[in-house]
């Protein structure tokens, strides 16, 4: 029996599990949603003045809202755990006490 050779090299693909290429995307956009609202925050940290923790510019607020606008609705959760834990990073290493930084998250999400 002679078998051909696209039959016998037939390889898997990412297509052929999309469950696995969905969990895949959703662990990038983690990283990137981290990276970029824990970067983000440092910035607006940094834009502070006086003795309130009060940023004249808040960039992770649009680095949220832009990778909410460009995950499914079914992956924000995945994008709102990687932005909170960057959110508490950034602030808590501040020195901003606890239920600010909770509220603030809250009210950026």
């Amino acid at each position: 029996m002679r078998l051909h050779a696209s039959a016998a090299s037939t390889r898997a693909t990412p297509a052929d599990f999309p469950g696995q290429l969905a969990i895949a995307h959703a662990g990038y956009a983690a990283l990137f949603v981290f990276a970029g609202y824990y970067l983000g925050a440092e910035l607006g940290l940094a834009l502070t003045s006086g003795p309130n923790p009060i940023s004249a510019l808040w960039p992770p607020n649009a680095i949220l809202f832009a990778a909410l606008l460009l995950t499914p609705a079914g992956q924000w959760w995945v994008v709102l755990v990687a932005a909170f834990a960057a959110h508490l990073l950034a602030e808590l290493r501040g020195g901003i006490p606890v239920a600010m930084v909770l509220s603030w998250f809250v009210s950026n999400s």
